[in-house]
């Protein structure tokens, strides 16, 4: 499905690229209303951003607050938002790219009942604990014109190199940028029917999966692969960082693939990525270069 990746669909009718949680969902239910796809999984993926960011305690608030956060889980439903987001994201991301208008429009037609929920807001408790937190998109996106159809350039580069359909494979995106790719990379990924793909976001030098700890180690134990995936490296040093964390429980070299999109052409990873194989989107496959030629 080729679609204009435009970060006008994030910004609004006022311009800026900065929005409150409650304006992004509201965006969110009105793009799904309206059958449009690619704006529906933007401001999903924005608002899974967010709400991780909360429950995952990675965004600068005063201690105290902080703390009564995470002891609130439970009661603010917190934990439940993020997983309703999330997945939603990874939903409306095979809409996204989807290779017929008509397959998208099948794909929003499945997911309306699901944002009911959505249409009500946030409770008063959770709306204040959000209070603050906007959307900010990645320089991928805004500076370098990314696009769905980039993810689905950079799930061929790695169907190249691991073809074995039946490998688990944990797609985790490295936020804020990460966000939007993880999604529509595994997306493509099952379009290319690898059978088990899960995707999840982590901010690099934080806790990896802090909501479900366990999750990497079974990837690890049955022989999965992990593929952290972010924005454009310049020293690779969030990914790098990332790599790390998994090597620490136990994932071999072999089986963390950074998979990103390069500002070059891809042939010469960052240092800090060397002994790693990696899938690069060079810089002159993007679609937004392809399309000029």
């Amino acid at each position: 499905m080729s679609v204009e990746f435009s970060t006008d669909y994030l910004q609004g009718t006022s311009g800026r690229s900065s929005e409150p949680l409650h304006v992004v969902l509201r965006r969110l239910v009105a793009a799904v209303d309206a059958g449009q796809a690619l704006p529906a999984f933007l401001h999903a993926a924005g608002a899974s951003q967010i709400v991780a960011d909360r429950l995952q305690g990675t965004v600068v608030r005063p201690r105290l607050l902080a703390t009564a956060t995470t002891a609130a889980r439970g009661r603010t439903g917190l934990a439940a938002w993020h997983v309703l987001l999330r997945d939603l994201a990874v939903v409306l991301a095979e809409a996204a790219v989807s290779d017929t208008e008509q397959e998208a429009a099948g794909i929003l037609l499945s997911v309306r009942s699901s944002i009911e929920g959505l249409r009500r807001g946030m409770s008063g408790r959770a709306a204040r604990l959000h209070s603050g937190a906007r959307l900010r998109l990645p320089t991928g996106f805004e500076e370098h014109g990314l696009s769905p159809e980039d993810a689905v350039a950079l799930a061929a580069g790695f169907a190249g190199l691991r073809p074995d359909r039946d490998r688990p494979l944990l797609v985790l995106g490295l936020r804020s940028c990460g966000a939007y790719l993880a999604p529509l990379l595994a997306a493509a990924l099952g379009r290319l029917d690898y059978r088990h793909v899960v995707t999840r976001t982590t901010r690099p030098g934080g806790p990896l999966l802090p909501e479900e700890t366990g999750l990497p180690e079974a990837v690890r134990r049955v022989g999965g692969l992990v593929l952290p995936v972010g924005g454009p490296p310049r020293t690779g040093s969030s990914l790098a960082t990332v790599i790390a964390t998994l090597s620490g429980i136990g994932f071999a070299a072999g089986r963390i693939l950074p998979v990103y999109p390069a500002l070059d052409e891809g042939d010469r990873p960052p240092i800090m990525l060397h002994g790693h194989t990696v899938v690069a989107l060079p810089a002159s496959r993007w679609a937004r270069e392809r399309e000029t030629d």
